[in-house]
Protein backbone atom coordinates (compact mmCIF):
# COMPACT_ATOMS: atom_id res chain seq x y z
CA UNK A 1 0.00 0.00 0.00
CA UNK A 2 1.52 3.03 -0.68
CA UNK A 3 1.63 6.04 1.54
CA UNK A 4 -0.91 8.44 0.01
CA UNK A 5 -3.27 5.41 0.28
CA UNK A 6 -2.30 4.66 3.97
CA UNK A 7 -2.37 8.24 4.63
CA UNK A 8 -6.19 8.17 3.37
CA UNK A 9 -7.50 5.79 5.82
CA UNK A 10 -5.31 7.40 8.65
CA UNK A 11 -7.04 10.62 8.12
CA UNK A 12 -10.48 10.42 10.30
CA UNK A 13 -8.36 8.29 13.20
CA UNK A 14 -5.77 11.50 13.17
CA UNK A 15 -8.61 13.97 13.23
CA UNK A 16 -10.59 11.85 16.25
CA UNK A 17 -6.92 11.89 17.95
CA UNK A 18 -6.78 15.52 17.60
CA UNK A 19 -10.20 16.36 18.77
CA UNK A 20 -10.27 14.23 21.90
CA UNK A 21 -6.39 14.12 22.37
CA UNK A 22 -5.18 17.70 21.27
CA UNK A 23 -3.63 19.16 24.42
CA UNK A 24 -1.61 15.73 24.12
CA UNK A 25 0.12 16.22 20.87
CA UNK A 26 0.10 20.14 20.72
CA UNK A 27 3.81 20.39 20.17
CA UNK A 28 6.73 18.63 19.86
CA UNK A 29 9.30 18.40 22.50
CA UNK A 30 11.64 16.56 24.73
CA UNK A 31 11.05 16.04 28.02
CA UNK A 32 12.35 16.89 30.60
CA UNK A 33 13.24 20.07 28.57
CA UNK A 34 16.62 20.55 30.42
CA UNK A 35 19.68 18.99 31.94
CA UNK A 36 22.23 20.26 34.47
CA UNK A 37 25.05 18.18 35.86
CA UNK A 38 27.85 18.47 37.72
CA UNK A 39 30.71 15.59 36.79
CA UNK A 40 34.16 15.28 36.36
CA UNK A 41 36.28 14.50 32.76
CA UNK A 42 35.69 11.30 32.27
CA UNK A 43 32.39 10.72 33.99
CA UNK A 44 29.07 10.25 32.86
CA UNK A 45 25.68 11.16 33.32
CA UNK A 46 22.45 9.15 32.26
CA UNK A 47 18.69 10.82 31.74
CA UNK A 48 15.08 9.01 30.23
CA UNK A 49 14.07 11.57 27.84
CA UNK A 50 10.89 11.19 26.16
CA UNK A 51 9.95 12.89 22.88
CA UNK A 52 6.57 14.07 21.81
CA UNK A 53 5.36 13.29 17.99
CA UNK A 54 2.54 15.83 17.42
CA UNK A 55 -0.07 15.15 14.54
CA UNK A 56 1.06 18.13 12.64
CA UNK A 57 4.48 18.46 11.74
CA UNK A 58 6.38 21.37 13.57
CA UNK A 59 8.23 23.08 10.80
CA UNK A 60 8.52 22.62 7.05
CA UNK A 61 10.44 24.53 4.09
CA UNK A 62 8.08 23.66 0.93
CA UNK A 63 9.99 24.51 -2.29
CA UNK A 64 7.31 24.65 -5.88
CA UNK A 65 9.31 23.71 -8.62
CA UNK A 66 7.73 23.99 -12.32
CA UNK A 67 8.63 23.49 -15.43
CA UNK A 68 8.05 25.74 -17.58
CA UNK A 69 7.85 24.07 -20.77
CA UNK A 70 4.95 24.43 -23.23
CA UNK A 71 3.28 21.37 -22.72
CA UNK A 72 2.78 21.86 -18.44
CA UNK A 73 0.67 25.19 -19.71
CA UNK A 74 -2.22 24.03 -17.89
CA UNK A 75 -1.03 22.65 -14.88
CA UNK A 76 0.72 26.46 -14.43
CA UNK A 77 -2.63 27.88 -15.06
CA UNK A 78 -4.08 26.15 -12.33
CA UNK A 79 -1.36 26.46 -9.97
CA UNK A 80 -1.50 30.34 -10.60
CA UNK A 81 -5.11 30.43 -10.07
CA UNK A 82 -5.29 28.50 -6.54
CA UNK A 83 -1.78 29.44 -5.31
CA UNK A 84 -3.30 30.85 -2.19
CA UNK A 85 -5.59 27.96 -1.53
CA UNK A 86 -3.03 25.27 -1.77
CA UNK A 87 -0.77 27.14 0.85
CA UNK A 88 -3.65 27.60 3.27
CA UNK A 89 -4.65 23.45 2.82
CA UNK A 90 -0.97 22.79 3.26
CA UNK A 91 -0.95 25.34 6.46
CA UNK A 92 -3.66 22.99 7.98
CA UNK A 93 -1.15 19.79 7.63
CA UNK A 94 1.42 21.93 9.24
CA UNK A 95 2.22 24.06 12.37
CA UNK A 96 4.85 26.68 10.44
CA UNK A 97 5.07 26.46 6.87
CA UNK A 98 7.46 28.52 4.66
CA UNK A 99 7.44 28.60 0.74
CA UNK A 100 9.25 29.51 -1.66
CA UNK A 101 9.45 29.14 -5.96
CA UNK A 102 12.26 27.89 -8.62
CA UNK A 103 11.18 27.40 -12.01
CA UNK A 104 12.89 26.00 -15.34
CA UNK A 105 12.80 24.96 -19.37
CA UNK A 106 15.88 23.62 -20.31
CA UNK A 107 19.64 24.22 -21.10
CA UNK A 108 18.87 26.08 -24.27
CA UNK A 109 21.83 24.55 -25.95
CA UNK A 110 23.35 21.66 -28.39
CA UNK A 111 24.42 19.00 -27.38
CA UNK A 112 26.07 16.53 -29.97
CA UNK A 113 25.87 12.58 -30.90
CA UNK A 114 28.71 11.69 -29.66
CA UNK A 115 30.93 9.82 -26.10
CA UNK A 116 30.83 12.85 -24.55
CA UNK A 117 26.90 12.97 -24.57
CA UNK A 118 26.34 9.62 -23.91
CA UNK A 119 25.49 8.49 -27.33
CA UNK A 120 22.86 11.19 -27.94
CA UNK A 121 22.14 14.05 -29.91
CA UNK A 122 19.49 16.72 -29.10
CA UNK A 123 18.50 20.29 -28.81
CA UNK A 124 17.75 20.89 -25.13
CA UNK A 125 15.88 24.31 -24.81
CA UNK A 126 15.33 27.22 -27.09
CA UNK A 127 16.78 30.66 -26.09
CA UNK A 128 14.92 32.48 -28.97
CA UNK A 129 13.20 35.67 -28.23
CA UNK A 130 9.89 34.04 -28.67
CA UNK A 131 10.87 30.85 -25.85
CA UNK A 132 13.96 32.39 -23.42
CA UNK A 133 14.49 29.03 -22.16
CA UNK A 134 16.57 28.57 -18.65
CA UNK A 135 18.00 25.94 -16.90
CA UNK A 136 16.90 27.24 -13.34
CA UNK A 137 15.61 30.09 -11.64
CA UNK A 138 15.38 30.62 -8.12
CA UNK A 139 12.09 32.95 -8.28
CA UNK A 140 11.14 33.33 -4.69
CA UNK A 141 13.27 31.99 -1.80
CA UNK A 142 11.76 30.44 1.62
CA UNK A 143 9.27 32.91 3.11
CA UNK A 144 6.09 33.10 5.15
CA UNK A 145 4.72 35.80 3.02
CA UNK A 146 2.22 33.71 1.22
CA UNK A 147 1.35 36.52 -1.22
CA UNK A 148 4.84 36.63 -1.80
CA UNK A 149 5.42 33.18 -3.06
CA UNK A 150 1.73 33.86 -5.09
CA UNK A 151 3.23 36.80 -7.27
CA UNK A 152 6.58 34.92 -7.81
CA UNK A 153 4.25 32.11 -9.24
CA UNK A 154 1.86 34.51 -11.24
CA UNK A 155 4.66 36.05 -12.96
CA UNK A 156 6.11 32.44 -14.18
CA UNK A 157 6.22 32.61 -17.98
CA UNK A 158 5.56 29.35 -20.15
CA UNK A 159 8.70 28.82 -22.56
CA UNK A 160 9.59 26.14 -24.68
CA UNK A 161 11.93 23.38 -24.38
CA UNK A 162 12.53 21.52 -27.75
CA UNK A 163 13.21 17.63 -27.15
CA UNK A 164 10.84 15.46 -24.32
CA UNK A 165 12.92 15.22 -21.34
CA UNK A 166 13.83 17.88 -19.00
CA UNK A 167 16.61 18.89 -16.94
CA UNK A 168 14.84 17.97 -13.70
CA UNK A 169 18.51 16.58 -12.12
CA UNK A 170 19.97 20.36 -12.44
CA UNK A 171 16.74 20.99 -10.27
CA UNK A 172 17.10 18.60 -7.89
CA UNK A 173 20.71 19.54 -7.39
CA UNK A 174 19.84 23.21 -6.56
CA UNK A 175 17.49 21.78 -3.70
CA UNK A 176 20.77 21.06 -1.61
CA UNK A 177 23.36 23.25 -3.57
CA UNK A 178 21.42 26.42 -3.98
CA UNK A 179 22.67 28.84 -0.37
CA UNK A 180 20.38 31.54 -1.53
CA UNK A 181 16.79 29.10 -0.97
CA UNK A 182 17.68 29.61 2.74
CA UNK A 183 15.96 26.81 4.44
CA UNK A 184 15.17 27.77 7.78
CA UNK A 185 17.37 25.31 10.50
CA UNK A 186 15.29 22.31 12.01
CA UNK A 187 12.76 22.53 9.28
CA UNK A 188 11.81 19.50 6.98
CA UNK A 189 12.96 20.53 3.54
CA UNK A 190 10.67 19.18 0.70
CA UNK A 191 10.58 19.98 -2.95
CA UNK A 192 7.36 19.64 -4.77
CA UNK A 193 7.84 19.14 -8.55
CA UNK A 194 5.48 19.86 -11.59
CA UNK A 195 6.71 18.11 -14.47
CA UNK A 196 5.35 15.88 -17.60
CA UNK A 197 8.62 14.34 -18.69
CA UNK A 198 11.99 12.17 -17.48
CA UNK A 199 15.41 14.03 -16.52
CA UNK A 200 18.32 14.04 -18.68
CA UNK A 201 20.76 11.11 -17.60
CA UNK A 202 23.04 8.87 -19.49
CA UNK A 203 21.30 5.83 -18.32
CA UNK A 204 17.72 6.30 -16.73
CA UNK A 205 17.13 2.85 -16.07
CA UNK A 206 19.48 2.32 -13.96
CA UNK A 207 18.77 1.29 -10.24
CA UNK A 208 14.87 1.31 -11.33
CA UNK A 209 13.14 -2.45 -10.01
CA UNK A 210 12.70 -4.63 -13.35
CA UNK A 211 14.95 -2.66 -15.66
CA UNK A 212 18.13 -4.55 -14.51
CA UNK A 213 18.61 -6.69 -17.68
CA UNK A 214 16.70 -4.05 -19.93
CA UNK A 215 18.82 -1.83 -22.50
CA UNK A 216 19.99 1.53 -21.80
CA UNK A 217 17.86 4.36 -21.85
CA UNK A 218 19.55 7.55 -22.73
CA UNK A 219 18.44 10.93 -22.64
CA UNK A 220 21.45 12.76 -22.62
CA UNK A 221 23.91 13.66 -19.92
CA UNK A 222 23.29 16.56 -17.61
CA UNK A 223 26.13 19.54 -17.79
CA UNK A 224 25.28 21.53 -14.68
CA UNK A 225 26.14 24.62 -13.69
CA UNK A 226 28.63 25.62 -16.34
CA UNK A 227 25.95 24.35 -18.88
CA UNK A 228 29.37 22.84 -21.01
CA UNK A 229 28.99 18.83 -21.21
CA UNK A 230 31.77 16.72 -20.38
CA UNK A 231 33.18 19.20 -17.23
CA UNK A 232 33.64 18.53 -13.73
CA UNK A 233 30.28 19.84 -12.46
CA UNK A 234 28.32 17.51 -14.81
CA UNK A 235 25.97 16.03 -12.55
CA UNK A 236 24.24 12.77 -12.50
CA UNK A 237 20.79 11.58 -11.82
CA UNK A 238 21.19 9.19 -8.93
CA UNK A 239 24.06 10.57 -7.13
CA UNK A 240 22.13 14.10 -7.28
CA UNK A 241 19.23 12.14 -5.55
CA UNK A 242 21.14 10.35 -3.05
CA UNK A 243 22.62 13.65 -2.39
CA UNK A 244 19.10 15.03 -1.72
CA UNK A 245 18.46 11.80 0.52
CA UNK A 246 21.89 12.60 2.52
CA UNK A 247 20.69 16.33 2.87
CA UNK A 248 17.39 15.72 4.09
CA UNK A 249 15.13 16.73 0.96
CA UNK A 250 12.26 15.21 -0.16
CA UNK A 251 11.39 14.97 -3.66
CA UNK A 252 7.59 15.12 -3.98
CA UNK A 253 6.51 14.92 -7.46
CA UNK A 254 2.94 16.20 -9.74
CA UNK A 255 3.45 14.64 -12.67
CA UNK A 256 1.22 16.02 -15.70
CA UNK A 257 -1.19 14.25 -17.37
CA UNK A 258 -0.17 12.14 -20.86
CA UNK A 259 2.75 11.17 -19.85
CA UNK A 260 3.52 7.90 -18.83
CA UNK A 261 6.68 6.93 -16.42
CA UNK A 262 5.14 6.41 -12.96
CA UNK A 263 7.46 3.55 -11.89
CA UNK A 264 10.66 5.31 -12.69
CA UNK A 265 9.08 8.95 -10.63
CA UNK A 266 7.64 6.48 -7.80
CA UNK A 267 11.63 5.38 -7.39
CA UNK A 268 13.34 7.59 -8.03
CA UNK A 269 11.26 9.97 -5.32
CA UNK A 270 11.39 7.41 -3.13
CA UNK A 271 15.19 7.49 -3.03
CA UNK A 272 14.97 10.41 -0.84
CA UNK A 273 11.56 9.54 1.27
CA UNK A 274 9.50 10.59 -1.58
CA UNK A 275 6.43 9.72 -3.92
CA UNK A 276 4.59 10.54 -7.17
CA UNK A 277 1.23 11.05 -8.04
CA UNK A 278 0.59 11.21 -11.63
CA UNK A 279 -2.59 13.93 -12.40
CA UNK A 280 -5.72 12.81 -14.65
CA UNK A 281 -6.41 16.19 -15.62
CA UNK A 282 -4.53 19.72 -14.46
CA UNK A 283 -7.88 20.67 -12.48
CA UNK A 284 -6.61 17.97 -10.00
CA UNK A 285 -3.30 19.64 -8.60
CA UNK A 286 -4.50 20.80 -5.37
CA UNK A 287 -6.27 17.59 -4.54
CA UNK A 288 -2.50 16.22 -5.33
CA UNK A 289 -0.36 18.52 -3.06
CA UNK A 290 -2.30 17.69 -0.73
CA UNK A 291 -2.01 13.73 -0.54
CA UNK A 292 1.51 14.20 -1.21
CA UNK A 293 2.07 16.48 1.61
CA UNK A 294 -0.53 14.72 3.82
CA UNK A 295 1.41 11.35 3.41
CA UNK A 296 4.64 12.77 3.82
CA UNK A 297 3.90 14.97 7.18
CA UNK A 298 2.62 11.63 8.69
CA UNK A 299 5.82 9.82 8.46
CA UNK A 300 8.86 9.68 10.20
CA UNK A 301 11.99 7.23 8.39
CA UNK A 302 13.95 7.67 11.08
CA UNK A 303 14.22 9.85 14.56
CA UNK A 304 17.42 9.98 16.48
CA UNK A 305 18.90 12.33 19.21
CA UNK A 306 21.70 14.55 18.20
CA UNK A 307 23.97 17.36 19.48
CA UNK A 308 23.05 20.25 17.29
CA UNK A 309 25.69 22.63 18.54
CA UNK A 310 29.39 22.05 17.17
CA UNK A 311 32.11 20.88 19.23
CA UNK A 312 30.03 18.69 21.26
CA UNK A 313 29.06 15.90 19.41
CA UNK A 314 31.35 13.14 20.79
CA UNK A 315 29.93 14.07 24.30
CA UNK A 316 26.75 12.33 23.75
CA UNK A 317 28.15 8.52 24.44
CA UNK A 318 25.02 6.26 23.95
CA UNK A 319 21.79 6.48 23.06
CA UNK A 320 18.99 3.95 23.60
CA UNK A 321 18.15 2.75 21.09
CA UNK A 322 20.13 4.56 18.61
CA UNK A 323 16.86 5.09 16.67
CA UNK A 324 13.70 4.71 15.67
CA UNK A 325 12.29 4.16 12.27
CA UNK A 326 9.06 4.18 10.28
CA UNK A 327 7.13 6.33 12.63
CA UNK A 328 3.79 6.96 12.44
CA UNK A 329 2.34 10.53 13.99
CA UNK A 330 1.34 11.26 16.32
CA UNK A 331 3.52 8.95 18.46
CA UNK A 332 5.84 9.16 21.76
CA UNK A 333 8.81 7.81 21.88
CA UNK A 334 11.65 7.26 24.92
CA UNK A 335 15.46 6.60 24.79
CA UNK A 336 18.11 7.06 27.94
CA UNK A 337 21.04 9.38 26.62
CA UNK A 338 24.36 9.09 28.09
CA UNK A 339 26.65 12.36 28.26
CA UNK A 340 30.63 12.10 28.50
CA UNK A 341 32.61 14.86 29.84
CA UNK A 342 36.09 13.92 27.18
CA UNK A 343 38.90 13.33 29.54
CA UNK A 344 40.85 16.49 28.03
CA UNK A 345 38.24 18.92 29.07
CA UNK A 346 39.19 21.83 31.05
CA UNK A 347 36.76 23.13 33.79
CA UNK A 348 34.01 25.64 33.22
CA UNK A 349 30.26 25.57 32.25
CA UNK A 350 29.58 23.73 28.77
CA UNK A 351 26.26 24.68 26.76
CA UNK A 352 25.14 22.73 24.27
CA UNK A 353 21.56 21.79 22.50
CA UNK A 354 20.54 18.04 21.98
CA UNK A 355 17.20 17.99 19.45
CA UNK A 356 14.91 15.17 18.30
CA UNK A 357 16.09 14.93 14.62
CA UNK A 358 13.68 12.93 12.21
CA UNK A 359 14.51 13.40 8.28
CA UNK A 360 16.27 16.43 9.10
CA UNK A 361 13.14 18.49 10.94
CA UNK A 362 13.70 19.07 14.30
CA UNK A 363 10.76 17.86 16.97
CA UNK A 364 12.07 19.48 19.84
CA UNK A 365 15.44 20.09 22.15
CA UNK A 366 17.04 20.14 25.06
CA UNK A 367 19.23 22.47 26.78
CA UNK A 368 22.23 21.04 27.99
CA UNK A 369 24.61 22.63 30.77
CA UNK A 370 27.53 20.76 32.17
CA UNK A 371 29.50 21.84 34.99
CA UNK A 372 32.86 20.76 34.83
CA UNK A 373 34.54 21.34 38.46
CA UNK A 374 38.00 23.32 37.36
CA UNK A 375 41.26 22.91 39.52
CA UNK A 376 43.48 25.12 41.29
CA UNK A 377 47.12 24.02 42.12
CA UNK A 378 49.37 25.36 43.95
CA UNK A 379 53.62 24.83 42.81
CA UNK A 380 56.30 26.26 45.43
CA UNK A 381 59.48 26.76 43.99
CA UNK A 382 62.73 28.83 44.83
CA UNK A 383 64.87 28.89 47.81
CA UNK A 384 62.85 29.89 50.81
CA UNK A 385 59.88 28.66 52.68
CA UNK A 386 56.12 28.84 53.05
CA UNK A 387 53.12 28.12 52.47
CA UNK A 388 49.78 28.78 50.75
CA UNK A 389 46.24 28.55 52.11
CA UNK A 390 42.75 28.92 50.81
CA UNK A 391 39.07 29.93 51.40
CA UNK A 392 37.16 28.37 51.16
CA UNK A 393 39.40 25.73 52.24
CA UNK A 394 40.77 22.98 50.49
CA UNK A 395 44.13 23.99 50.05
CA UNK A 396 47.13 23.77 52.39
CA UNK A 397 50.20 23.89 51.03
CA UNK A 398 52.32 22.75 52.83
CA UNK A 399 51.21 19.29 51.69
CA UNK A 400 47.84 19.57 49.98
CA UNK A 401 48.47 21.92 47.12
CA UNK A 402 45.78 21.44 44.86
CA UNK A 403 41.58 21.33 45.24
CA UNK A 404 38.80 21.19 42.73
CA UNK A 405 36.21 23.62 42.72
CA UNK A 406 32.69 24.10 41.59
CA UNK A 407 32.52 26.20 38.64
CA UNK A 408 32.29 29.92 39.49
CA UNK A 409 33.39 29.24 43.37
CA UNK A 410 35.33 32.20 44.37
CA UNK A 411 38.13 31.42 46.05
CA UNK A 412 40.79 33.50 47.90
CA UNK A 413 44.54 32.23 47.97
CA UNK A 414 46.85 33.61 51.42
CA UNK A 415 50.03 33.42 50.65
CA UNK A 416 52.45 33.30 54.40
CA UNK A 417 56.54 32.95 53.72
CA UNK A 418 57.82 31.51 56.42
CA UNK A 419 60.33 33.99 59.35
CA UNK A 420 63.20 34.31 57.19
CA UNK A 421 61.90 33.82 53.77
CA UNK A 422 59.88 36.35 51.90
CA UNK A 423 57.94 36.33 48.26
CA UNK A 424 59.93 37.27 45.66
CA UNK A 425 56.94 36.38 42.61
CA UNK A 426 53.74 35.42 41.62
CA UNK A 427 52.82 33.47 38.32
CA UNK A 428 49.09 32.92 37.49
CA UNK A 429 49.48 30.41 34.76
CA UNK A 430 52.21 31.58 33.63
CA UNK A 431 51.21 35.50 33.99
CA UNK A 432 53.42 37.06 36.86
CA UNK A 433 51.77 39.27 38.77
CA UNK A 434 54.52 40.46 41.32
CA UNK A 435 55.67 39.73 44.84
CA UNK A 436 51.60 39.47 46.36
CA UNK A 437 50.40 37.84 49.37
CA UNK A 438 46.68 37.41 48.02
CA UNK A 439 45.28 35.83 45.06
CA UNK A 440 41.68 36.53 44.16
CA UNK A 441 39.41 34.18 42.06
CA UNK A 442 36.63 35.92 42.00
CA UNK A 443 34.79 33.38 39.60
CA UNK A 444 36.67 29.94 39.23
CA UNK A 445 35.99 28.97 35.29
CA UNK A 446 39.16 27.31 34.41
CA UNK A 447 41.87 25.33 35.97
CA UNK A 448 44.80 27.41 37.35
CA UNK A 449 47.81 26.77 38.17
CA UNK A 450 49.73 29.49 40.92
CA UNK A 451 53.28 29.31 41.27
CA UNK A 452 55.02 30.81 44.12
CA UNK A 453 58.57 31.68 44.42
CA UNK A 454 59.89 31.93 48.00
CA UNK A 455 63.12 33.14 48.51
CA UNK A 456 65.19 33.71 51.69
CA UNK A 457 65.04 37.09 52.74
CA UNK A 458 68.44 39.67 53.14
Amino acid sequence: MSKITESKSLLFATLLLLLVFGPFFASAEIEPTSLTATIYPGESVTEHKIVTIPAMIPNADIIFAFDLTGSMLDEIEVVKTQAIEIMNTLDTLITNANYGVVSFMDYPHFYGNDEENCGHSAKYGDSGEDCGDYAYQLNQDITSDKTAVANAIENLVIGCGSDGPQNYTRIFYESYADTNIHYRTGSKKIVILFGDNVPHDCNLNEGVPGKEDVPVWTTGGDPGRDEIMNTEDDIDLQTVLSSMATNKVTLLAVLGSGYDALDYWKHWAGITGGDAYPLESANEIPEAIEALIEAEVKYIDKLSLEVSTPGYNSWLTSLIPPEYTNITAPATLEFDMTITVPGTTLGGTHNFIVSAIGDGASYGDQQVTIKVPVTLTIVKTGTGRGKVISSPAGINCGSDCSETYATGTRVVMYIKPAEGSRVSNVKVNGVSIGPVKTVTFRSMKKNYTVEVNFTKSP
